[in-house]
C-alpha cells in the first residue's frame, strides 16, 4: 500500500506540474486557479510520496538486517546495534520520528493509553474537512454518483466509531478493536482520497490526446461536458487553501494508518520463559491512571456524538437536495444537488426566447433568471431572441464561467448589466454567434473586465467594424483568444495590434489588407502566438517584428489571395525548423502554393497537410445541435 500511495501522490503532483506547463495554457486558464496553488500542492504531494518511499526503504533495511521479513527493528541480544548497519543521520531522524508517532507506544500507536481520544480528534477533523468538501461538491458536481459516494463515505466515517465501540466491545481485545478502527478509517480514506479521484479523472485521461494536448473538439465545445470537466477537475485538484487542507488531510491520515499498523505487526520471537498473561498485563497498563483515562473517554464519547450528529445532518441535507432536484425548469441542461438551495440548482441554462414566447427584453428574461440558484449557474446561453436587452440580474451570478448569445438581435447591453470584475471573478468567455449587432456593446467594452475573461468571440455576426479606440479600454487586459470570424469586416484598425492578444482570429471576413504597421507600431504588443487570416480576399501579409515572429506558432492563410511569401515568413519558417518544429503554417487553396517560393516538401507540409479553416473557432456542426430552435 505504501508503493500504491507513493505512485498516486507522484502522479497527482506531476499532473499539477503538467497543468501549469505553457503548452497546456488552454486547460490551465479554464481552471482559473492561481499558479502558486498548483506549485505548492505538487511540492506537498511529492513530500508525502517521499515519506511513503522512506517507509518502504526502512522496511527493506529492517528485513535485510534481520535476514527475514521485518516491518521494523526488533531489538534482541543477538542483533542489538549491529555496527555494520548503522543508519545515516537522516535515516536516524526518520526512525526517531517514526517511533515517536507510530510505534506501539507512539502518539498514534495502538498501545498509547490516550489512543481513543487522539483517534477521535483525528476522525472529527477529517469529518469536518470532508463535510466542507461535500458542501462544495453539491454546488459544483452534477454527476450523481460522485455526490452519493462522497456522502456515503462521510456517513460511514461518522458512524464508524460507534460501530467499533458497540459491535466489537467485549468480543475482541482492546488492541484488536483499535486496529479494526484504524483499518476501517484507512479503507474510507483510501476511497475518498484515491479511488474517487481516479474514477473521476479516468474518463478524461482516456479522451485526452497527449500529442495534440487537446480533447476532441466535440467534447470541448459541449457546454455540459466543459462544465463537468472544469468543476470535477477543480474538485480533485487544489483551488484554495481550504481545498489544500481538505485534499492533504486524508493522505496524511492514510500515512498515519499505515504507520500504526506497521508499528503493531511483528513476528513472534522465541521467549525463554513464555508468559501466558503477558497480553493481559499490557491491557492493564493501558487502563492505568483511571482518573485521567476517565476524562479521555468522556471526551471521546463527546466527539463520537458530534460525528453522529454530523452524519445525520449530512444525510438529511443530501436527501433534501435530491428531492429538490426532482423538479426542474425548462432550459436547464445540467443540474446539481445543492445543499440548502432555495431556487433551481441549474449549472447550464439556456433562455430560448422562441420556446418561452418572449422577445428577449430584460423585463421578460429577468423573471426566468431569477428562478435560478445564483451560486450554481456556470454557463448561460441566450438563444433565438429577436430583441435582446441584457438584464441587470446578470450581475447576480458570481460563479458564471461562460456567456453566449446565439441567433439573437442584440438591442442593448448597458454598463449597468455589464460583465464586471466585481461580479464575475471566474467568467472565462463571452461569445456572440449568429447575432445581429451594430457595435461592441458597453456591457463588454469597458475598463473593468474580469481578469479571468480570456476569450471573446464574434462568429457570423453583423458587426460592421472594430472600433479604433479598443486600446483605451483593453490595453491592460490580456486575451487568450480574440476573434471576429465569418462576419462582415472589411478592414481592421491598426490599434488592434496594441492589445495583448495571444490568439487572433479574423478568418472568413472581407478583409483585403491589414495595416502595414499593425504589428510594428511603437505601441504594438509582443504576445501573438496564433494568427488566423484564412477565407479572406487578402493579398498581402503585414510585417511582424522579430520578437513577434519568435513567439508566433500558428499562422493560417488558407483560401486567401496571397501570392508571395514575405521575407519575415521565410525567416520564421527557418527559425521553426532550427528549434525542432512545432509551428503550423496553413496555405491550402492560396495562390502562394503555386509559386516558386515553396519547395516540393514545403507544398506538402503547408498546402496539403493542414485544412483547419473549415470549422473555425466556433464549429457550427458541433454547436448547432446544442442550440435547437
Amino acid at each position: 500500500m505504501h508503493m500504491f500511495q507513493a505512485a498516486f501522490l507522484v502522479g497527482s503532483g506531476m499532473l499539477c506540474r503538467y497543468l501549469i506547463n505553457p503548452d497546456t495554457g488552454y486547460f490551465y486558464s479554464s481552471l482559473n486557479v492561481a499558479r502558486v496553488a498548483f506549485e505548492v500542492t505538487s511540492v506537498a504531494l511529492f513530500v508525502l510520496a517521499a515519506l511513503h518511499m522512506l517507509s518502504i526503504l526502512d522496511m527493506v533495511r529492517c528485513s535485510y538486517q534481520h535476514g527475514e521479513l521485518a516491518f521494523h527493528t526488533i531489538h534482541t541480544r543477538r542483533n542489538r546495534h549491529p555496527k555494520a548497519l548503522q543508519p545515516h543521520v537522516a535515516v536516524k531522524i526518520f526512525l526517531w520520528l517514526w517511533r515517536t508517532l507510530w510505534s506501539e507506544h507512539g502518539l498514534f500507536g495502538v498501545h498509547n493509553p490516550w489512543f481513543e481520544t487522539i483517534f477521535a480528534f483525528r476522525e472529527t477533523a477529517e469529518v469536518i474537512s470532508q463535510v466542507c468538501q461535500a458542501y462544495l461538491i453539491s454546488y459544483t458536481i452534477s454527476r450523481a454518483w460522485i455526490n452519493n459516494w462522497t456522502v456515503g463515505i462521510i456517513v460511514l466515517n461518522c458512524f464508524s466509531g460507534i460501530f467499533t465501540e458497540l459491535v466489537l466491545r467485549n468480543r475482541v481485545t482492546v488492541i484488536a478493536q483499535r486496529l479494526t478502527a484504524v483499518m476501517f478509517d484507512f479503507a474510507l480514506d483510501l476511497t475518498f482520497a484515491v479511488v474517487v479521484p481516479l474514477a473521476v479523472l479516468l474518463p478524461y485521461w482516456l479522451e485526452y490526446d497527449p500529442v495534440t494536448r487537446f480533447f476532441p473538439l466535440q467534447l470541448v465545445m459541449n457546454d455540459v461536458w466543459y462544465t463537468n470537466a472544469v468543476t470535477e477537475v477543480h474538485q480533485v485538484l487544489v483551488t484554495s487553501w481550504l481545498d489544500f487542507v481538505g485534499t492533504l488531510m486524508p493522505h496524511v491520515s492514510l500515512l498515519s494508518c499505515l504507520g500504526t499498523v506497521r508499528g503493531t505487526l511483528r513476528r513472534s520471537l522465541p521467549q525463554p520463559t513464555p508468559t501466558l498473561m503477558q497480553p493481559e498485563k499490557s491491557i492493564r497498563d493501558l487502563r492505568s491512571g483511571e482518573h485521567s483515562q476517565h476524562s479521555g473517554r468522556s471526551l471521546s464519547k463527546l466527539l463520537h456524538i458530534i460525528r453522529i450528529i454530523c452524519g445525520f445532518a449530512v444525510l438529511t441535507l443530501h436527501i433534501s437536495a435530491k428531492m429538490n432536484t426532482a423538479s426542474t425548469i425548462a432550459g436547464c441542461r445540467s443540474h446539481v444537488s445543492a445543499w440548502l438551495a432555495t431556487n433551481y440548482s441549474c449549472s447550464v441554462f439556456t433562455v430560448n426566447c422562441y420556446r418561452e414566447g418572449i422577445d428577449g427584453h430584460a423585463d421578460t428574461i429577468s423573471p426566468i433568471l431569477e428562478q435560478l440558484e445564483q451560486s450554481v449557474l456556470r454557463i448561460l446561453v441566450v438563444s433565438h431572441c429577436p430583441n435582446v436587452t441584457v438584464p441587470t440580474v446578470l450581475q447576480t451570478f458570481p460563479r458564471l464561467q461562460g456567456l453566449e448569445f446565439y441567433n439573437c438581435s442584440l438591442t442593448e447591453w448597458s454598463e449597468n448589466a455589464a460583465v464586471h470584475s466585481a461580479y464575475h471573478d471566474v467568467l472565462s468567455y463571452v461569445y456572440f454567434a449568429h447575432t445581429e449587432m451594430t457595435e461592441l456593446p458597453p456591457g463588454i467594452l469597458h475598463r473593468e473586465l474580469p481578469s479571468s475573461l480570456l476569450s471573446l468571440g464574434l462568429f457570423n455576426t453583423t458587426l460592421p467594424s472594430i472600433p479604433s479606440k479598443l486600446p483605451e479600454y483593453w490595453r491592460e487586459h490580456t486575451w487568450n483568444f480574440f476573434g471576429i470570424e465569418n462576419s462582415s469586416l472589411n478592414e481592421v484598425p491598426a490599434s488592434l495590434g496594441q492589445l495583448p492578444i495571444v490568439q487572433l482570429g479574423l478568418s472568413g471576413n472581407n478583409i483585403t489588407s491589414l495595416p502595414v504597421d499593425m504589428f510594428t507600431q511603437p505601441d504594438a504588443q509582443s504576445s501573438l502566438q496564433a494568427l488566423s487570416l484564412s477565407l479572406n480576399p487578402l493579398t498581402t501579409i503585414p510585417t511582424l517584428r522579430s520578437t513577434e515572429a519568435q513567439l508566433l506558432m500558428v499562422l493560417y492563410l488558407e483560401s486567401t489571395l496571397v501570392r508571395t511569401m514575405p521575407e519575415w515568413m521565410v525567416d520564421w519558417i527557418a527559425t521553426c525548423e532550427r528549434r525542432g518544429g512545432g509551428c503550423v503554417l496553413a496555405l491550402t487553396n492560396s495562390p502562394i502554393c503555386n509559386s516558386s517560393d515553396l519547395s516540393a516538401n514545403d507544398r506538402e507540409d503547408f498546402c496539403e497537410r493542414y485544412q483547419m479553416s473549415g470549422m473555425g473557432s466556433y464549429p457550427m456542426p458541433v454547436m448547432e445541435p446544442q442550440r435547437p430552435l
